[in-house]
């Protein structure tokens, strides 16, 4: 992720490997460091759900990310 900056977010869509029969709950723990950042969890459906990193415009953090991977781990409750 690189450049966050105006907007003060960017999301990134994760495909689940199976189709579920109700919306599940995702719960995320970041594994790297996210250099400032802050996510969330958004628009979960039935076949996947978008992880937002954003940053608050009233904060420090650099207008952009250095180019860098950010790792998560993900659990999905049925």
């Amino acid at each position: 992720a690189t450049g966050i900056g105006n907007p003060n977010w960017c999301d990134v869509k994760i495909n689940f490997g199976k189709s579920y029969s109700a919306n599940p709950i995702v719960v995320a723990t970041p594994l790297s460091d996210l250099q400032g950042l802050s996510y969330m969890i958004t628009n979960v459906q039935l076949s996947g759900f978008v992880l937002r990193l954003y940053r608050s415009a009233n904060t420090t953090v650099p207008g952009s990310a250095p180019s860098v991977n950010f790792v998560f781990n993900y659990f999905v409750i049925e």
